[in-house]
């Protein structure tokens, strides 16, 4: 009986906590997706092995590989795969939006450097509208500094515009937020990031959308979600949750005094 009480206690707690289980650091193994096979640096290895978990929002586009020769990536070119932005995820919980991006594109030492990390509510506009204006995307994360900002101006792409914007040129900060640029894992560099739900003002229902490109423009990925807020227990839950519990302590340590 022990036992049981317990077990139906936890379960009651553990449907009180709604996170997923992503950890920030630049590992795409949680999200269900494997960058360790050899087979990871060939062309479109991210197409075929999609995330795993249930609800998570992603788009890919692993056009290039390791193999130098030039492919089109969409804008441009890319020899290699280092200027291809192969595939971006989005999850949610109660607390917080969770993005990973994948690329060949390191954070450090391209004659073109990574940009910044988009996101609009659609409070304010729908970038599927033909009116939609990339460049009022209404919060980024500078990946230089893990803040986040709600934008005011964007810098634009160097050579193929359709991806702006590509960094933010000035902005309100609203608070720091966990990021991590990965360093080479199969020719593949991840950006992987956090944010808390109430800094950018969404509840359930609310749509998301994420973009991402480099400076010149070369590649870009732009992505939707709509956000699930799975409602709390009620507080009356919570609280047999607690007097199970406390039954549960009781009948043990009567069964200690008998056995």
């Amino acid at each position: 009986m022990k036992k049981t009480l317990l077990a139906v206690a936890l379960l009651l707690l553990g449907s009180a906590s709604c996170a997923n289980a992503y950890v920030v650091d630049g590992n795409v193994s949680d999200w269900g997706v494997d960058l360790t096979p050899n087979a990871a640096k060939n062309i479109h290895y991210l197409d075929a092995n999609t995330p795993t978990g249930t609800g998570v929002s992603y788009v890919t586009e692993d056009n290039a590989s390791h193999l130098t020769s030039s492919i089109y990536v969409g804008p441009g070119w890319s020899t290699g795969n280092t200027y291809d932005a192969e595939a971006m995820y989005l999850d949610n919980d109660n607390l917080s939006v969770y993005l990973a991006i994948v690329t060949g594109l390191p954070q450090f030492g391209a004659q073109y450097p990574a940009g910044d990390i988009f996101f609009d509510t659609g409070k304010y506009q729908d970038p599927s509208s033909p009116f939609y204006d990339p460049k009022k995307f209404t919060y980024g994360i500078n990946i230089a500094t893990s803040k986040l900002y709600n934008v005011s101006s964007w810098q634009s792409v160097a050579i193929f515009s359709d991806a702006n914007p590509w960094a933010i040129g000035s902005g309100v900060f609203l608070g720091d937020v966990p990021f991590v640029y990965s360093g080479d894992q199969k020719t593949h560099h991840v950006l992987e990031a956090s944010v808390p739900l109430n800094l950018l003002g969404l509840e359930d229902g609310d749509s998301l959308w994420a973009h991402w490109t480099m400076q010149c423009g070369n590649d870009v990925l732009n992505l939707k979600r709509d956000v699930v807020v799975t409602p709390e227990p009620p507080s009356v839950v919570l609280f047999a949750v607690g007097l199970l519990l406390a039954f549960a302590v009781i009948v043990q340590r009567r069964m200690a005094l008998f056995s």
